[in-house]
């Protein structure tokens, strides 16, 4: 996961809205669904809901969106495994917390 790829989480997590999201990155939508895709394949969970009135963001996507607007982390950093592990436990429902 690049730079790009938190700005994309940031600015859709302050949007709620893929159309929207999409213009403001100067991208068209169907490249940024496919990027979301990507991002979601990576962590290896959901990271929105879409619906009618925009997107949703679960809580595995929540913490990814909070991080990236922190704007200090990257995937190759200790940081972007600590997210990744935390965005899975969160969507594990065996995870106790550890």
């Amino acid at each position: 996961m690049d730079d790009r790829d938190w700005q994309v989480l940031h600015i859709l997590y302050n949007q709620k809205n893929i159309t929207k999201t999409a213009q403001l990155l100067f991208i068209t939508q169907p490249a940024l669904t496919k990027r979301l895709m990507q991002i979601e394949e990576e962590f290896g969970v959901k990271i929105v809901n879409r619906g009618i009135k925009g997107v949703h963001f679960t809580p595995e996507g929540e913490l990814l969106a909070k991080r990236a607007g922190q704007n200090h982390c990257s995937r190759e950093g200790d940081q972007g495994r600590n997210i990744q592990y935390e965005a899975k436990r969160i969507g594990d429902p065996t995870a106790n917390g550890c």
